[in-house]
């Protein structure tokens, strides 16, 4: 069981930082865009 977790860790991060630019992409392309508001105060 200790040996499968201690493998299973490493795994677990890699999918981690392998999805996180799609969860990124996803949030972008699903937002509102703002028309007509610089994005500049």
């Amino acid at each position: 069981m200790m040996r499968k977790l201690l493998v299973a860790i490493p795994y677990g991060w890699l999918l981690v930082l392998f999805l996180v630019p799609f969860l990124i992409v996803l949030k972008i392309s699903l937002s509102d865009l703002a028309i007509a508001i610089p994005p500049y105060t």
